[in-house]
Formats: C-alpha cells, sequence, structure tokens
C-alpha cells in the first residue's frame, strides 16, 4: 500500500495581500503560491505518485472564511483525486476552525465519493492498515475538553478497539497539534551561520513520551511547519511540514509532503517513508545589518534561482547609522531590482544601543530555553516600551496598568 501525506496547505494564505498576483489579478502573490504548490503535489500523485490514499493532515485553509474562488479551486483539486480513484481523508485543521463552525462543513454535507472529512477522534481501516485519525476538534477550540485529554481518551479506546478487531493490521496515527518537544521554528543567528531552534516547552501540550503511547509504527502529523522526524522510542514520528514557505521564518526551509510506500527499503530515520520535495517554492532572501553589511550582502546575492523572490531589508545598527543607511536605501532597493527582480520587498529597522542589544539577547536565549517568554519577562518588555514612548512617569503607571490587565486576561 502507498500512502500519500499532505499538511498546512494554508490556501488562502494572504500575507502581502495588498500586492496581487500578475496572472490571477483577483488574489494576492501569496495564495495563488500556495494554490500553485497544491496543484503541483496533486498533479504528481495523479500522474506519477498514484497512492493508493492520499491523507491531508489538517489546515487546507489558512483561515475558517475562504473565499469562494479559493474554495472552488480545492475542490476541484479533489474532483481530479476522485477522477483518478484516489481516495483522500482531510483532518480538520486549528487553522480550519473557529468555535461555531469549521471551513471543511460544506465539503462534509456533499458526501462526495472517495472524500472522508474527519472533524472528530476516529478510527478506520484502509487494507491491512488501521488508521488512527485525530484532527484539531470543535469540543478542542471550544475548551470543552483539553487536547491532551482528548488525546489519552482516543489511544485507550483505540487499544480496546484494536486488540479485539484488528490486531494483525499495522497501525498509523495522522494528527493535526503541537508537540512538546518538537521545533516551532529555526533560524539564523545575527552573529552566527549556526542554525538556532526555538523549541515548543509548553506544560499542557501532547509530548514525545505521549505520541509512544500510540504503540503505532508510523506517525504522521501537521500544524508545525517545518518537515521534521521526532526523537520517539516507538516507531516513526514526523511532521510532514508546509507545501510552501509561510513567511521569513521559513526562508531557508525545504517543503514538500511524504509519501508511506510498503515496497520502499528501510531508512534508519524515516522507515518506509521518503520526503517529495516542491521545487518551486517562491524564495525568500532576509537582508540583514548596517549599511556596509547589507551593501556586501547585495553583492553577493545570486543572480539564479531567486528571480521573484520576497525581499525583507532589516536595518540593524545604531541612530548614527541610521542616517546612512536612510541615505542609502533607494539606491540599495535599487541595486536588488535590477538584480533579482523581487516580487515584493520591504524594509524594517532596528536601532540599537549596547543595553538593547544586551536585553534582546537575552529575550532570544530565554525564548531558546523556554520555548515561550515568562510573565515577568513580557511585561518587563511592555513596561521598557512603555518608558521609551511616554514621558510623563503618571501616564506610564497608568499604562503599565492597563497592560498588566490586559495581559492577565489574555492568560485566563
Amino acid at each position: 500500500m502507498k500512502i500519500s501525506v499532505v499538511a498546512d496547505c494554508h490556501l488562502n494564505r494572504a500575507l502581502y495581500k495588498g500586492v496581487l498576483d500578475k496572472k490571477y489579478p483577483t488574489l494576492p502573490f501569496r495564495t495563488v503560491d500556495f494554490m500553485k504548490a497544491f496543484y503541483f503535489i496533486i498533479t504528481q500523485n495523479i500522474e506519477k505518485i498514484k497512492p493508493d490514499l492520499m491523507v491531508i493532515a489538517g489546515d487546507v485553509y489558512d483561515t475558517y472564511d475562504p473565499s469562494n474562488e479559493v474554495r472552488a479551486f480545492f475542490n476541484r483539486q479533489l474532483k481530479r483525486l476522485s477522477d483518478a480513484n484516489i481516495p483522500v481523508i482531510i483532518l480538520v485543521g486549528n487553522h480550519d476552525i473557529c468555535r461555531k463552525h469549521h471551513a471543511l462543513s460544506p465539503l462534509k454535507t456533499l458526501e462526495l465519493d472517495g472524500c472522508t472529512v474527519v472533524e472528530e477522534p476516529m478510527l478506520t481501516t484502509v487494507g491491512d492498515k488501521v488508521l488512527m485519525l485525530f484532527p484539531y476538534s470543535l469540543k478542542v477550540e471550544r475548551g470543552e475538553k483539553e487536547i491532551r485529554e482528548q488525546f489519552h481518551e482516543f489511544v485507550e479506546e483505540s487499544k480496546k478497539v484494536i486488540e479485539e478487531e484488528h490486531q494483525d493490521k499495522q497501525k498509523m496515527f495522522f494528527g493535526h497539534f503541537g508537540v512538546k518537544g518538537a521545533v516551532l521554528k529555526s533560524y539564523s543567528s545575527k552573529d552566527s551561520n549556526k542554525q538556532k531552534s526555538l523549541i515548543n516547552r509548553g506544560g499542557d501540550d501532547i509530548s514525545l513520551a505521549d505520541l509512544d503511547t500510540l504503540e503505532a509504527e508510523y506517525i504522521f502529523l501537521g500544524d508545525y511547519h517545518q518537515h521534521q522526524i521526532l526523537p520517539i522510542n516507538n516507531g516513526v514520528a514526523m511532521y510532514t511540514g508546509s507545501i510552501e514557505r509561510t513567511d521569513m521564518s521559513e526562508c531557508d526551509q525545504t517543503k514538500g509532503y511524504v509519501v508511506y510506500d510498503d515496497d520502499n527499503h528501510v531508512d534508519q530515520h524515516m522507515g518506509k517513508v521518503r520526503f517529495i520535495e516542491y521545487p518551486k517554492c517562491r524564495s525568500m532572501i532576509d537582508l540583514r545589518g548596517n549599511s556596509q553589511e547589507l551593501l556586501k550582502a547585495v553583492e553577493k546575492l545570486p543572480t539564479k534561482g531567486v528571480k521573484g523572490a520576497v525581499v525583507r531589508i532589516t536595518f540593524v545598527g545604531t541612530h548614527k547609522e541610521l542616517t546612512d543607511y536612510s541615505a542609502m536605501l533607494d539606491d540599495l532597493q535599487k541595486q536588488i531590482r535590477n538584480k533579482i527582480l523581487p516580487v515584493h520587498m520591504y524594509s524594517e529597522q532596528k536601532v540599537t544601543d549596547d543595553a538593547e542589544e544586551k536585553a534582546a539577547s537575552q529575550v532570544e536565549e530565554d525564548l531558546i530555553d523556554k520555548g515561550h517568554l515568562n510573565e515577568e519577562l513580557v511585561l518587563k518588555v511592555v513596561e521598557e516600551m512603555i518608558a521609551e514612548k511616554e514621558d510623563d512617569p503618571e501616564e506610564q503607571k497608568v499604562l503599565i496598568s492597563i497592560a498588566h490587565d490586559i495581559y492577565k486576561e489574555t492568560m485566563e
């Protein structure tokens, strides 16, 4: 049996939505990027991969209210799969959902042949496989049940059914959620070429140890956009990753999907699964530094493989260096346009001094170490921002008090 697994399609992604696509001028170019990626993957599966089943592991859409144009596109791709006799199982993801409904509800009501929408945890069988399907459910979205609680209930219920009815079948799990211990994001530090990773250390999330309790030979997950193998003790677990680069934090990531095949040779890390790259990802270029560093970075830009890139220029330096940067920004942007014809280019400024740089480094270290900012550090940063913008001590006190109240309300 051969199973293709795709996740985090985010078809109506609309970052830089003011920049419309040249070929499809009613849609933002980034929306079209994700649609092109999905079309490529569907075509490749129909013409080359020819799987026995395709599973979409959540986040078909970027929001729960996609436009009719994007919905129609997705439905056409499902029709293509149906015509090719490739059944598809679609898990609801956290981006597909709101407290009232989810974006796949209309599709579910149609009951299309070969198309199954999964909105609550369920067990099913395909050939000699038993599939444990765990979407992001309305119960979790509404706060009626914690996701980890629902996960363990599902594990226990599934084990009973499998023991009674499916002992001879291979267990495969498909889910959409964040995992404690997985990489949220990877990025390059300004002062180092080494990759740094931001790890999820959320105490209430499903953990790597929890995944082991599944006792599944293969675990495929959607939610985190970086393709990664998870270090569990039992079986092979992975995030398939998103199908396109979402933003600058993913500018160096390879995108695509995975295919399980009974006939594949066993790989040490991925078992009988192979990652298939989407080769036409939107190039993203992140230029960062002071004036001289930015000029050197532009000189080193390649001339092949990056045309049509999204370019971010981030000035980082002192107030004195900012003057030089402001004077040369127009010329810098002109050089970039002439060299690589970017589809979109924008600039940011980060004026620093030694004290600010030290504080920023401390925040970065705390994020890397803990995976999140604690309350004390968040409020400290907010208080410093208020003090910088507001001179009146009494006004500062009022604004800080409001900030504390807002933070507490959002954390409840």
